[in-house]
């Protein structure tokens, strides 16, 4: 186990070893939940799956337990009741860590604590109709909660359908949003009184053994690793309502985020880079007067937070295909080579993409199965070009369709030996018999077939391109501002509202979900190689 890695577990341990004290000191009944009461029954410890720790509590012991650790001086709780943003009923534990923001940022200083999860465990009733209604609602009323509106131009009837599904959600959370807070609040408060069926405002399924308030009445200690800590005698029970057979297996068997087992200071530490390597591009492109603006979770974070977004983990910049061309260019000179890497097709024999990336030397940020590729696995800043789109629609539709077939080729190489999936492994060592420098050779070709300078552009890294809508509008790359992220100034669209809400839909301004606020690219490598580490400060 790494330094990092056993950091971050240790300072959750520390928080669930002090929370089981003051349980145990003020007689206070708790149980382990979900993939924390998993991997204590399969490995008395935190199994290497796991990357976060769940508590229940029935909800007058839940409330005790909040009250008590308002008084502690190293814990402090995070809540609806403590942000307006945190749109869900559960509370989170949290502990500080290492991480300073730049003034103004406040607020998202929770995202980078260390922290474990509290779930009120609430009386419903003494009838079926009274768990079934409650149900219900609190299914309803959590849907509007998670679905956020995606952005309209989806690609294909599946994609189509979900957004449109998204969107009702979406429309449903504002127009019923005082309904959802009295049922919420009318929940809380018929959960104070003993019943014979109780609910957690979670959100998956609830049957059977999960649902009867006998259930967490029933205590017994249990090793969790060093820690002595409280599960219900049915756990087992318990367990198999609560997964499946598959959902449980693909819990056992799926791959460490290693980037959330870290915990906050590592993802810190690793923005911290990526904005190093933002700056240095900045420096380049403001002394050759290259135009780019700031893109997809980079500009949200700058427009929502003023620097990243606290779960986000890398730089990402939209560029026109020219600029792109000169950058690279003029990167061979300007660029400081002891420090950063210009990653192109070029430069690596198993470079798996259509667009170039800046990495930073000395560090590894990498997804599981990619050890014997021929590549730079460092940390990145991505630069994504547009290209001049076709007048013609059907021919834009028939562009992007052969387009993403070739970046698809183009990865497949990678795709062949690490996905897990074991259709799309070989689906993927099908496409690889074509080598990834020749797809990229088409790939290029065909993005690059109108030669005149359009107003209208086209976006083949990702399945959003719409037809002479959105983002693919020249305008927004040559009309900018400057926005803070970071403490620093960069570009971003004039309409920078309107570009987000082409991106992201009407709800860019909306947090996910607490459970989903966490890092998606899933490392299971990572070095940093002492860059901007806490224990020198």
């Amino acid at each position: 186990m790494g330094e990092q890695v056993a950091r971050g577990i240790e300072n959750k341990k520390a928080i669930l070893n002090r929370v089981d004290q003051i349980c145990r000191d003020y007689d206070i009944a708790y149980t382990l939940l979900f993939e924390t009461l998993l991997s204590q029954d399969e490995k008395a410890d935190w199994a290497p799956w796991l990357s976060d720790i769940s508590l229940g509590l029935l909800y007058p012991d839940y409330l005790k337990l909040l009250q008590l650790i308002e008084e502690e001086e190293e814990l402090y709780i995070f809540n609806r009741d403590k942000s307006e943003d945190y749109n869900a009923l559960y509370t989170q534990v949290c502990k500080r860590s290492r991480v300073t923001l730049p003034p103004g940022r406040e607020k998202d200083l929770p995202y980078y604590d260390y922290s474990i999860c509290i779930y009120p465990i609430i009386y419903v009733g003494d009838t079926e109709e009274e768990l079934r209604s409650c149900l219900e609602k609190l299914d309803y009323y959590q849907n509007c909660l998670q679905n956020l509106a995606l952005a309209p131009y989806q690609k294909g009837i599946k994609c189509k359908l979900i957004a449109r599904k998204k969107q009702l959600w979406a429309k449903r959370r504002k127009e019923e949003k005082q309904e959802m807070e009295t049922f919420f609040n009318q929940l809380l408060k018929k959960g104070r009184v003993d019943s014979q069926y109780v609910i957690i405002p979670w959100f998956g399924s609830q049957k059977g053994i999960m649902c009867q308030a006998e259930t967490y009445k029933s205590i017994e200690d249990a090793d969790f690793g060093r820690i002595k800590v409280s599960c219900i005698k049915a756990k087992k029970s318990w367990l198999e309502t609560c997964y499946s057979m598959d959902e449980k297996g693909k819990l056992i068997a799926g791959r460490v985020n290693r980037a959330i087992v870290e915990g906050p200071e590592t993802v810190r530490r690793v923005q911290l880079i990526a904005l190093e390597m933002l700056c240095e591009f900045d420096r380049i492109c403001r002394k050759y007067n290259i135009k780019y603006i700031l893109a997809a979770g980079t500009l949200l974070g700058a427009y929502r937070h003023k620097g990243f977004i606290p779960w986000d983990d890398d730089v990402d910049i939209y560029i026109l295909e020219e600029e792109w061309l000169r950058f690279k260019e003029v990167a061979e000179t300007e660029l400081n080579r002891e420090k950063y890497f210009l990653r192109t097709q070029e430069t690596d024999q198993d470079m798996n993409l259509v667009f170039y990336q800046i990495k930073r030397n000395g560090t590894l940020y990498t997804k599981a199965g990619r050890d014997n590729f021929n590549t730079h696995r460092g940390i990145a800043l991505d630069i994504l070009p547009f290209f001049n789109a076709p007048d013609n629609k059907v021919l834009f539709i028939l562009q992007d369709k052969i387009g993403h077939f070739l970046k698809t080729m183009t990865w497949a190489h990678m795709g062949s030996e690490s996905e897990r999936k074991f259709m799309l492994r070989n689906y993927y060592k099908l496409m690889a018999k074509v080598s990834n420098k020749t797809s990229y050779a088409l790939f290029y070709k065909l993005a690059t077939l109108i030669k005149r300078k359009k107003p209208y552009l086209t976006y083949l890294m990702v399945e959003k391109n719409p037809f002479h809508k959105g983002f693919n509008q020249r305008k927004f790359f040559e009309d900018t501002i400057q926005i803070e992220f970071e403490g620093h100034l960069f570009p971003v669209p004039r309409d920078v509202e309107k570009f987000l809400e082409y991106s992201y839909g009407t709800d860019y301004s909306v947090l996910p979900p607490p459970s989903n606020r966490m890092n998606k690219h899933l490392p299971a490598k990572i070095e940093l190689n002492g860059l901007y580490s806490f224990d020198k400060s």
